[in-house]
């Protein structure tokens, strides 16, 4: 019951932030670019730039975009919303497969919102729409995604963990902690790399030269903060269920996996920027460096802990997978060989007719018959 009290509750928190953006879209925000891939339109709010992704080019407003993602979300979300009012085998498989396509889906308008932010030009009017326009797309991505991976164990019965009451408050008390960290370290991020970025398009450096390095750094800081925001969130819609060890090593070898890519722009050379180092940690402000190094160690010592603690588990199914496997082989290579070791076993076919006849004639009866008729003679 508690589960499904939350699960409705991060649902009806998503469904706000949808009509957040929508309203935004087409409400507030007024200046939309009417020429802006023209160059000669001075006054366009964002830079003559498309958007190339992992779903196609968008260009750098994200006009439509965005409201028609969210829009169809809240249909996707009240689907979502019944399945979970309503629980069983084959409504938790449809909330499962929902959520979590929404939830990578919008992972991946998540890196088109971070870009188009960077975009942003000085003279646009309302940076703060824009920003509220874009910025719930990261927001939303985990708690579908952990939505998604929950309503998928729920297909199975899991043992449950017996924790008192005191104990369970303060374990969703601290992963809510950690979750609205993440949020944090995610907005506060892009709104001072989108101020960084209408700093440096005055001076007389291309961006292009620096624009890599913030792209990248955005993105490792927001695959962390995603990754880690979902396994908070799971951990609380799980309550006392277990979720399965193996499964909890590959979160884990993700987490890891992402703290190494979020440090990624701060020690190696990107693009034509040779001072990667330098930019990040100079221009970023020291309380954005601190929330986001954070973020970074907790999903260090979090993925580190469980690549290790786990590793148990990951080796027992691997010798389960490695029986059956040696098994099916050994299936498909030793039953031929028998069959045909049979098939030359067999009697020649010529003898076999030959002694069938011999047994039908009575003026040639087999040994065994000839003995006992000489027997009944005497």
């Amino acid at each position: 019951m508690g589960s499904r009290c939350i699960s409705v509750l991060m649902i009806l928190v998503t469904i706000v932030l949808c009509i957040l953006v929508i309203f935004t879209e087409l409400i507030l925000i007024r200046n939309w670019d009417r020429m802006w891939w023209r160059d000669e339109d001075s006054d366009r709010n964002h830079l003559n730039y498309w958007i190339w992704g992992p779903i196609g080019d968008v260009p750098s407003s994200m006009r439509y975009y965005a409201c028609g993602s969210c829009a169809g979300l809240i249909v996707v979300s009240a689907i979502i919303s019944g399945g979970i009012m309503r629980p069983s085998w084959y409504g938790n498989i449809v909330v499962a497969i929902l959520a979590f396509a929404s939830g990578v889906f919008f992972c991946l308008l998540s890196c088109y919102s971070f870009v188009s932010l960077m975009t942003l030009t000085e003279t646009a009017l309302y940076p703060v729409y824009r920003y509220m326009h874009l910025m719930p797309f990261p927001v939303i991505a985990p708690i579908l995604l952990a939505l998604g991976i929950f309503a998928a164990f729920s297909c199975f019965r899991t043992e449950r963990n017996e924790h008192g009451l005191c104990l369970k408050f303060s374990k969703n008390f601290f992963l809510a902690m950690v979750a609205g960290a993440t949020i944090a370290s995610t907005i506060y991020s892009t709104w001072a790399v989108m101020e960084i970025c209408q700093e440096k398009k005055k001076g007389d450096e291309p961006w292009y030269q620096w624009r890599d390095v913030f792209t990248v750094y955005l993105a490792g800081q927001g695959t962390a903060a995603i990754l880690l925001a979902t396994t908070a969130y799971l951990h609380i819609l799980a309550g006392n269920m277990k979720l399965p060890k193996v499964f909890l090593w590959l979160v884990s070898f993700l987490l890891l996996a992402a703290s190494i890519f979020a440090t990624f722009p701060l020690a190696t050379h990107i693009g034509d920027n040779n001072e990667n180092e330098e930019v990040v940690f100079t221009d970023l402000p020291i309380g954005v460096q601190v929330l986001n190094l954070a973020v970074i160690g907790m999903n260090a010592v979090a993925g580190l802990t469980g690549v290790f603690v786990y590793a148990r588990s990951v080796v027992s199914t691997l010798v389960i997978f490695i029986r059956l496997i040696a098994i099916t082989v050994g299936g498909l290579v030793v039953l031929p060989i028998l069959y045909f070791f049979t098939l030359f076993r067999a009697e020649n076919p010529v003898e076999m007719e030959e002694k069938r006849q011999g047994e039908n004639d009575p003026l040639n009866p087999p040994p065994h018959q000839t003995q006992v008729i000489s027997a009944s003679d005497n």
